[in-house]
C-alpha cells in the first residue's frame, strides 16, 4: 500500500513539477511526503488501535471464559460438596440405625437372659420346693408307716394278749379241772 501510495504522488508530482518550480516541487514532494507519513502513522496508529481493541476484547473474553470456568469450578465444588455431605448423612443414618439395631438385639438380648435367669430362679424354687415337700411326705410316708407298724404292734399285742388270756384261761381250767379231779370230793 505504501507503494501505491509512492507511486501515486509520483504521479502527482512529476504531472506538478512540469507546471511548477523546483523549489515549488520540493514544498510539494516534502507536503506529499509529509502526507505519506502522516497517512502511515494514521494507519498505524489504526492498526495499533484495532490490535489493541482486539487484545482488549480477547481479554475479556478470557476474563469471561477464566469467570465462567471458576463458575463452573464453583457450582462442581457446590455439587460436590452437597453430594458429600448427602453421603456423610447417608452414612451416619446408617450407623444410627446400626446403634439402634445393636442396641435392640442387646436389649432382646438382656431380656432372654434376663427370662432365663428367671425361668432358673423358679425352676430352683420350684425344686426347693419339692425338696421340702419331698421331706415333708418322706415325714408323712414315715408317719404312716409308724402308724402301720404301731397298728402291725397293737394287733400282735392284742393278739398276744389274747393268746395269753386264752393259754391262762386254759391254764386255769386246766389247773381248776387239775384240782377238781385230785380232790377229795371227787
Amino acid at each position: 500500500m505504501i507503494k501505491k501510495t509512492m507511486l501515486s504522488l509520483c504521479l502527482m508530482a512529476s504531472s506538478i513539477a512540469i507546471a511548477q518550480t523546483q523549489q515549488e516541487q520540493l514544498n510539494n514532494l516534502n507536503a506529499a511526503q509529509a502526507q505519506i507519513l502522516a497517512a502511515e502513522q494514521a494507519r498505524q496508529n489504526e492498526m495499533a488501535r484495532q490490535q489493541y481493541e482486539a487484545q482488549q476484547q480477547a481479554e475479556r473474553q478470557a476474563a469471561q471464559q477464566r469467570a465462567q470456568q471458576q463458575k463452573a469450578q464453583a457450582q462442581q465444588r457446590a455439587i460436590q460438596q452437597e453430594r458429600e455431605a448427602k453421603a456423610e448423612q447417608a452414612s451416619r443414618e446408617r450407623m444410627y440405625e446400626q446403634q439402634k439395631d445393636k442396641e435392640r438385639e442387646q436389649t432382646y438380648q438382656d431380656k432372654l437372659r434376663q427370662q432365663e435367669l428367671e425361668a432358673r430362679d423358679a425352676e430352683l424354687a420350684m425344686k426347693k420346693a419339692k425338696a421340702k415337700r419331698a421331706d415333708d411326705f418322706a415325714e408323712q410316708e414315715l408317719s404312716r408307716e409308724k402308724a402301720k407298724t404301731d397298728v402291725i404292734q397293737s394287733e400282735a399285742d392284742a393278739t398276744r394278749n389274747i393268746s395269753e388270756g386264752s393259754k391262762n384261761l386254759q391254764t386255769g381250767q386246766g389247773q381248776g379241772a387239775a384240782k377238781a379231779n385230785s380232790g377229795w370230793f371227787k
